[in-house]
């Protein structure tokens, strides 16, 4: 059990002592472990293993048990339909969430109380006091184009489009993603096909011209129109705070939850795996084994010995197949 995490367990445990607390995600804490949970990751060969096999899961597992028994985590976790809920709501001090979060559920807590006053940090760290994550493959999807067809680029400039569009460069943007709004949906679900461009640490440089921007360190008329549009929102928000939630949303998540990206990170590749239609109704028997085993663990309904039942189920029932085809999808 990394040092520091089991350091903030009986910190987090005498704070919640008569206070409100709950659980929204536990990648980060898998993470502290070096576990990868439902991720394909590099073994010590380099080929792809399924992190949720891995003996660090079964460390995390004990320590998330503890938790549980202990009430730092929320005991209605497996019923709730979103437990993000509890964050908006103002029923929880802690929770683990993306850098968007103050647009929500952030905004909806900060909404229902204005004194709510959400930090960021780069926690639970490992032993080395280094904050680890598992990459996401670049991409999760593509855009065929079929040979011999007439007009290939208009693929290419419908995504310039709709880029500038999301971006908020097109003259028509402010009507069309008002109209959205009023429609509580998104501009995006109406392209006929959706493809994100946009740089890896896109996040971290808004942050850092924005930064630089607001201690007059660059000319605000240099920032691009997203940057600019940020920029304005940290000036209304420092001038009116919290009056207007837009304005607090924006220069909140890209002021503080942006500077994260900055923090001393070890960054965990994972491989993308799609299993083929052959190994799918297995593999969904597999992610359901996955699921009841992890939470009948961390609720006590078994013990943690049953991680060592279900890591040779996994393998027995099919694991070693879909890591033969993963491997084959990955080779080269």
């Amino acid at each position: 059990m990394p040092r520091r995490t089991r350091s903030a367990f009986r910190w987090i445990a005498a704070w919640s002592s008569g206070e409100k607390t709950g659980n929204n995600g536990l990648n980060a804490v898998f993470a502290a472990f070096g576990a990868y949970p439902r991720k394909w990751i590099a073994g010590s060969d380099g080929r792809p293993v399924y992190g949720s096999v891995q003996r660090e899961a079964k460390e995390t597992l004990k320590l998330l048990a503890e938790w549980y028994k202990e009430g730092v985590l929320d005991m209605q976790f497996m019923l709730r339909q979103d437990a993000q809920d509890l964050v908006a709501d103002n029923k929880t001090g802690i929770f683990f969430g993306p850098w968007w979060a103050p647009y929500y559920p952030l905004s909806k807590s900060v909404s229902q109380d204005t004194k709510a006053d959400w930090r960021v940090y780069a926690v639970p760290v490992d032993d080395n006091g280094r904050f680890n994550v598992s990459e996401s493959p670049v991409t999760d999807r593509y855009l065929v184009v079929r040979k011999g067809y007439e007009h290939p680029e208009a693929a290419l400039k419908l995504l310039n489009v709709f880029t500038r569009i999301e971006r908020n460069q097109d003259p028509g943007a402010k009507s069309l993603l008002a109209a959205t709004e009023q429609l509580d949906t998104q501009l995006r679900n109406y392209y006929p096909f959706d493809l994100l461009l946009d740089y890896p640490d896109a996040i971290a440089q808004r942050h850092d011209r924005l930064t630089k921007a607001l201690a007059g360190e660059l000319d605000p008329g240099q920032l691009d129109q997203e940057t600019k549009r940020l920029y304005d929102d940290s000036l209304t928000e420092r001038e009116y705070p919290r009056k207007n939630l837009d304005a607090w949303s924006g220069s909140t998540a890209y002021q503080q939850w942006g500077s994260v990206g900055r923090a001393e990170t070890v960054k965990i590749e994972s491989f993308f795996a799609d299993p083929p239609p052959s190994l799918a109704a297995m593999w969904t028997n597999l992610l359901n084994l996955e699921l009841e085993t992890y939470a009948k663990i961390i609720t006590g309904e078994l013990p943690l010995s049953a991680f060592d039942d279900y890591a040779q189920r996994w393998h027995a029932e099919g694991g070693d197949k879909m890591t033969e085809a993963v491997r084959e999808a990955n080779r080269g």
